[in-house]
């Protein structure tokens, strides 16, 4: 099963997501999971796919497109029908240089019409380590304001190390690591999740770790970090969390927006007394 075209629970609470219609949240969960949704979240998708798979006439789709564009939740190009989910790598990361490979592919597939085709490049540079080294030449094809260097012969033998030396794995999770405590504790937990042997599953979670380390608003704190023979224990590379570069997510109260403990009693005795017939008293 892929492991990509995820939607987490915090789509639904995003500020941009929760003043959407009904109709735009279903389009954007579409786009996410469909069958049309690849590695790199840029694909051809004319607009007779989508009247296809969700029986929406051409002008409700249009005029969602348009809203989802105004938001920068896509790039969508009229003229070739390509389409980038705009910050689709940000939670769909390319996890190990075989994904790389595919990556690159997809992308040499792209028109160089597509309106889109630069931000989606812009992207995908924060993954220059496992994409080809021909990325780099192609990269400064299209971009060339602020063109990407190549890895030296060093930094290109410590990265091919990393991915064919399986013992590398440990090490370079454990160099990561914020609390360097009980390491030989880790190690044995890593062994017994079998990431000693499963080269892909290691670089995933090391991801996964690199980007909960950055990202996740409770690790900003070194104290409130897990050990790492915890974090691994636990398994929290599956946790969703509440990141430090969302846009500000609140909570819906459908009671009020004063959602305080006042309003809640007060709501409350209303309900009562309307069940009762009898008047309530605060205490």
């Amino acid at each position: 099963m892929r492991d990509y075209g995820k939607v987490f629970s915090r789509y639904w609470r995003n500020n941009d997501i929760l003043h959407t219609s009904d109709a735009d949240k279903l389009l954007g969960t579409y786009l996410l999971t469909s069958s049309h949704t690849n590695l790199i979240g840029c694909s051809h998708l004319p607009i007779g796919y989508v009247i296809a798979d969700l029986g929406w006439d051409e002008q409700k789709i249009l005029s969602l497109f348009e809203q989802q564009v105004k938001r920068d939740f896509i790039t969508r190009c009229t003229v070739t029908n390509w389409l980038l989910i705009n910050n689709y790598l940000n939670y769909n990361p390319i996890q190990n240089q075989n994904q790389g490979i595919a990556a690159y592919r997809l992308l040499l597939d792209i028109p160089d019409e597509f309106c889109g085709k630069i931000r989606l490049l812009k992207n995908l540079k924060a993954f220059q380590s496992k994409l080809p080294s021909s990325f780099v030449a192609y990269y400064n094809q299209n971009i060339t304001d602020s063109p990407m260097q190549p890895f030296t012969a060093l930094q290109q033998s410590k990265i091919t190390n990393q991915y064919t030396n399986k013992e590398n794995y440990f090490e370079d999770f454990w160099q990561r690591q914020l609390r360097k405590e009980k390491k030989n504790k880790a190690h044995d937990i890593w062994n017994k999740l079998g990431l000693d042997k499963d080269s892909d599953r290691a670089m995933h979670i090391i991801h996964c770790w690199e980007d909960q380390k950055r990202h996740r608003k409770q690790y900003q704190d070194k104290t409130k970090t897990p050990l790492p023979h915890n974090w691994l224990a636990d398994e929290q590379w599956l946790d969703e969390f509440i990141r430090a570069d969302d846009p500000s997510i609140n909570p819906t109260n459908h009671l009020s927006k004063n959602n305080t403990q006042i309003s809640l009693e007060s709501n409350n005795q209303a309900i009562v007394q309307q069940w009762t017939g009898l008047p309530t008293k605060r205490k």
